[in-house]
C-alpha cells in the first residue's frame, strides 16, 4: 500500500518568466512569485492525495510548479496588454483561474500572486505607460 500523501499547505513559487507571447505576439518578461496550498475544497483534497499517490514533497513541489509554469503561459497568450494595464485585479484573478483550475487536479490551489516586473523587449508597455501618464495629466490640467 502507497504512503499517505500529504498535500503542502503553502509552496511559493518564484519564476522569472521569459518571453511570453500575449494575443498580439508581443513577448514579455515578467518576474513573479505564485504562492500555492492546499485546496478549502475537502473533494478537490481527497482527490489530490488519489492523483499524487506514492509521490515525496519534492516531486509535489516539481509538478506544481510545472503546472504553473504551463498554465501562465497560457494565461498570458490569451490576453493582450491593454488587458494587463486595464485593471490589475482582473489580471491577477484572470491567472489565478487559469491556473488554479490545473492546480485542482493535484489537490492545490493559488493562494497569491505577487507580479514584481513586467517588461518586453520592444519598449511597448514603456510607451504605454508614457501615454497613459501624459493623459492622466492632461485630464488634471482640465479640472
Amino acid at each position: 500500500m502507497e504512503e499517505p500523501v500529504e498535500i503542502p499547505t503553502l509552496v511559493v513559487l518564484e519564476f522569472d518568466f521569459k518571453e511570453l507571447p500575449t494575443k498580439q505576439d508581443i513577448s514579455l518578461n515578467i518576474t513573479a512569485k505564485i504562492t500555492v496550498g492546499a485546496s478549502d475544497d475537502q473533494q478537490i483534497l481527497e482527490d489530490g492525495k488519489r492523483t499524487l499517490s506514492g509521490r515525496s514533497s519534492l516531486e509535489i513541489e516539481q509538478i506544481a510548479r510545472d503546472m504553473v509554469i504551463q498554465e501562465f503561459a497560457s494565461a498570458i497568450e490569451m490576453i493582450t496588454i491593454e488587458d494587463i494595464n486595464r485593471n490589475k485585479m482582473w489580471f491577477l484573478n484572470h491567472c489565478s483561474d487559469i491556473i488554479g483550475k490545473r492546480l485542482s487536479l493535484i489537490g492545490l490551489h493559488v493562494l497569491d500572486i505577487d507580479i514584481i516586473d513586467i517588461t518586453d523587449d520592444s519598449g511597448w508597455i514603456e510607451r504605454a505607460g508614457q501615454r497613459a501618464l501624459a493623459e492622466a495629466q492632461r485630464n488634471k490640467e482640465r479640472n
